[in-house]
């Protein structure tokens, strides 16, 4: 490989010989954006699991007002743990509204009085009346929040028939049956109570660390069908979703077939992952082993931890990517013409990138509106004591920004272009969301036992965008589902409206595109839930509402 001169470094680093560098390409702003918030891991010497787990986060138009909101998880001490909260730190979670120029104002009153210990969650309008709900999955008892559209909400978790004490992780809105109402896939992780603790690493020495999974049996996950009337029925077993032995932590759905009924992926912590694909008759089944996508390239389980999906290498088919644990690398599968995957971790180059680092929160999106989906991660051990076994893997880790050729071929931005974002810190959960609307996506990491932080993108812009907001047809408003071809300069950029993701967290719901030097107006179409088709031509450069005909 030819090498680089020193000035050519410099240049691409952001900075001429001679100068200071250039203000980050990733701008942390959390002290001037109104974002309080620390999550409380209410650690303990007993070193319960959940303690080192959480949270996840999520971006959500609470208010209905064009703009994305915050909402922040907190997790607490553990029930049945005798831990006291930590001080001066939320009770429970909290929204945080944006004012519609990327700063935020707190709204404590906006939800009931709810402390759930807390993990993951995902957004969507499950009752049709066109305002987005909130799903937190939890343990010992996951929450359902309803939008009154006053600016509150009710916990209706209850009056909608949701019970299920298992340590919730992730979870993701969809249309499970076809009947146009959103569906819940919940992900449970592992059998974990105070009273089922185990003392692990080395006790007999004094060193007690945090349990492997491998200590405790798996949690199933559950389906969760929707009635039509606001109320819930367990469909796991009718619908086929027969769990056994799945660990899981993050979960998404996409069409990765493209046959368009919807699948969805597991990350499983130490267990293969899940591809559930429907079936003619409805159901769906496991086909993770055989299509290539529940295990490593060399036939192992890994800690699948996060999961993102998108067209990594612009052939029109939904990838899918997976952040793992130290010395496992995250792994990228390639959706191919059969709806199998190849496994590309190693020829994308995300292999060498990341098996040093425990990866967590991600998504893959077009940072600087050249065409083509990048990747964030964010990383953090599960050990804090990582030196008793490894001295080259510490507790707090940098995040990554990894940049696509457009080829489906990544490369890391060096540290010294990402300011704090490459800190060393323990990420969790991560949510993408325009904090001002200029058409450069930024995020939001949730960190464990430290602050919410907030990141505002300002990589060089490479091209022209078009952001879209989706209006669907009651009961489902929101589009969740939806499939969406940009047609800019002659290429098609594929993207899906989606309610889940990430590590634990719901990004926003308004699509991005970035499509680099194509000018004019842009062609779009929608494949909308029910099967309709739409067709627009819009003009790029702002966000756009793209309601379902009548």
């Amino acid at each position: 490989m030819k090498s680089l001169a020193p000035s050519v470094i410099l240049l691409l680093l952001g900075c001429a010989p001679g100068n200071a560098p250039k203000k980050p390409w990733l701008e942390e702003i959390t002290e001037t954006s109104g974002v309080r918030f620390t999550h409380d891991a209410a650690r303990t010497a007993r070193k319960y699991m959940p303690e080192i787990m959480g949270p996840g986060i999520a971006a959500l138009d609470a208010d209905a007002d064009g703009d994305p909101d915050l909402l922040c998880l907190q997790s607490g001490p553990v029930p049945g743990g005798a831990a006291a909260p930590k001080v001066g730190a939320p009770r429970g979670p909290l929204l945080f509204l944006n004012r519609g120029d990327g700063t935020f104002d707190a709204a404590p009153s906006a939800l009931p009085p709810i402390t759930p210990c807390a993990f993951g969650v995902a957004c969507a309008d499950y009752d049709g009346d066109g305002r987005v709900d909130i799903f937190i999955a939890a343990l010992g008892g996951d929450v359902l929040l309803r939008n009154r559209g006053d600016g509150t909400f009710e916990d209706v978790t209850r009056r909608a028939g949701i019970s299920d004490d298992a340590w919730g992780h992730a979870a993701a809105w969809f249309d499970a049956d076809r009947d146009g109402d959103l569906d819940l896939y919940v992900v449970n992780y592992v059998d974990f109570s105070v009273a089922k603790h185990r003392d692990c690493g080395d006790p007999s020495k004094g060193r007690v660390s945090y349990c492997h999974p491998d200590a405790w049996p798996a949690a199933p996950d559950v389906l969760w069908r929707n009635r039509g009337d606001g109320t819930f029925e367990d469909a796991t077993r009718a619908l086929g979703f027969e769990d056994r032995d799945g660990k899981g932590l993050g979960a998404l759905v996409g069409d990765f077939d493209g046959d368009g009924s919807p699948e969805v992926y597991v990350a499983n912590d130490s267990t293969p992952n899940f591809l559930w694909r429907r079936k003619p008759d409805g159901r769906f089944e496991d086909v993770a082993i055989p299509a290539g996508c529940a295990l490593s390239e060399d036939g192992r389980t890994e800690a699948g931890m996060g999961v993102a999906a998108g067209d990594v290498n612009a052939d029109g088919r939904i990838d899918i990517l997976v952040t793992n644990l130290t010395r496992e690398s995250n792994s990228l599968y390639l959706s191919t013409s059969t709806g199998d995957f190849d496994d590309a971790s190693r020829v994308s180059g995300l292999f060498g990138i990341s098996w040093k680092w425990v990866g967590f929160g991600c998504d893959l999106v077009d940072y600087d509106n050249d065409g083509d989906l990048d990747l964030h991660v964010v990383n953090g051990h599960v050990l804090d004591d990582p030196e008793a076994t490894d001295d080259a893997v510490p507790f707090r880790q940098p995040f990554q920004l990894v940049l696509n050729d457009g080829t489906g071929r990544f490369s890391e931005v060096p540290a010294e272009r990402l300011g704090s974002f490459a800190r060393p810190d323990l990420g969790r959960g991560t949510c993408t969301l325009d904090v001002d609307g200029d058409g450069r996506p930024d995020l939001a990491v949730a960190t464990n036992d430290g602050p919410v932080r907030l990141f505002r993108n300002a990589l060089p812009s490479r091209g022209n965008w078009i952001g879209l907001s989706l209006r669907g047809r009651a009961p489902n408003t929101g589009a969740v589902g939806a499939r969406v071809t940009v047609v800019a300069g002659g290429r098609e950029y594929v993207r899906e409206v989606r309610a889940g993701g990430s590590y634990g967290s719901s990004h926003e719901s308004r699509i991005h595109v970035g499509f680099g030097e194509a000018e004019g107006p842009v062609d779009v179409r929608v494949l909308w839930p029910d099967g309709s088709l739409s067709t627009y031509r819009l003009a790029p450069g702002a966000y756009r509402d793209v309601p379902q005909s009548p």
